[in-house]
């Protein structure tokens, strides 16, 4: 064999090697690292929240904001955060991000329960809260984008309200609860109700969040709910907030829920809104 054709044979093999070394070693590195690429975004979407769109100014407000994570991180409390998105006027908002307690995995949720304190001047403040990461937000945004913040509230009542407001009278503020449930399982939920009457709601004189039937379509009437007690008293113009558990009916469907304030078991004042929760 000649020495030209010893170095045409030993080429053949080099290049046969080269070729061995792009689909054992860098091909699938390759491919790793476009893999790696396209699974590591972040994406949010909002569950629920309880976000009034009208506040009175100076007033602190208890809020909740449940975000899942649809994305393709693991929400590490080092790194990720809720935040208020800076906008116009946003910074009159004495809001500070909230880390996550602990990780949240792909597909979980993560319920972030915070106080705001609304600006003192009444005017329209942009409200918005986002998920955010390494200075960047993500994913959907809760709340109602512009908050109306007006007097006192004391001073604010409704000439007509305040003139049916001899005895107990509430107003309801805000809610926070799953839209989407699975049947028999148990949620948590949160209400929080004004008292613009002119009596004290004393603990130990029987003042309860209710759940009236006449508030109810028919097939809500297997719910279960215990009617939920003043942890304190609440003088008029204070808010208080129920946190309470409800389990779902077990028959699967649409379910409305509404709560209202009770005392002696009498309701009385405005009921808490619809809220539509979808049972499978």
């Amino acid at each position: 064999m000649s020495e030209e054709e010893n170095s045409g044979g030993f080429n053949n093999f080099k290049s046969l090697f080269i070729v061995l070394l792009l689909f054992i070693f860098i091909i699938p590195a390759s491919k790793a690292q476009d893999e790696n690429t396209k699974v590591l975004n972040d994406n949010a979407v909002l569950v629920s929240q309880s976000v009034p769109g009208q506040m009175f100014s100076g007033h602190t407000y208890r809020l909740f904001v449940r975000f899942r994570n649809t994305g393709t991180t693991i929400w590490t409390p080092e790194y990720y955060r809720l935040a208020l998105v800076k906008d116009e006027n946003s910074e009159e908002w004495d809001f500070k991000p909230i880390k996550p307690r602990s990780n949240v995995e792909r597909g979980s949720d993560v319920t972030f329960g915070f106080q705001v304190k609304a600006p003192s001047a009444p005017g329209e403040y942009k409200f918005k809260l986002q998920m955010e990461a390494h200075g960047n937000y993500f994913g959907d945004d809760a709340g109602p984008s512009v908050v109306h913040v007006s007097g006192n509230p004391v001073n604010d009542v409704n000439p007509q309200v305040q003139a049916e407001s001899k005895g107990d009278n509430s107003q309801f503020l805000m809610q926070i609860m799953t839209n989407e449930m699975e049947a028999g399982s148990n949620y948590e939920v949160s209400i929080t109700m004004q008292n613009n009457g002119k009596t004290t709601w004393v603990k130990k004189d029987g003042y309860a969040l209710g759940f009236p039937d006449s508030l109810l379509n028919i097939e809500n009437n297997n719910l279960k709910f215990t009617k939920i007690v003043l942890s304190e008293d609440v003088p008029p113009g204070k808010e208080v907030t129920f946190h309470f558990t409800v389990k779902a009916p077990d028959a699967p469907g649409t379910y409305e829920y509404r709560w209202k304030m009770e005392h002696d078991n009498l309701f009385f004042g405005e009921p808490s809104d619809t809220y539509s929760v979808k049972v499978e």
